[in-house]
């Protein structure tokens, strides 16, 4: 998040917003994940950075 912030990528005064989502995204996938599931742990590791950083180019 700070790279993209350097790069001009975020707005500065949302760099604690857009980091508290990030790790939103990552910490609560214990609750739900089912590594026996349909998406893999690498497949759901391109989805968060995917949709993320996506997210951001926008």
């Amino acid at each position: 998040v700070r790279a993209c912030d350097a790069r001009g990528k975020i707005d500065g005064r949302t760099l604690k917003a857009q980091t508290m989502m990030l790790i939103g995204m990552i910490n609560y996938t214990y609750i739900w994940y089912d590594p026996a599931g349909p998406v893999t742990p690498e497949e759901y590791a391109a989805l968060v950075s995917g949709t993320y950083l996506g997210g951001l180019k926008a």
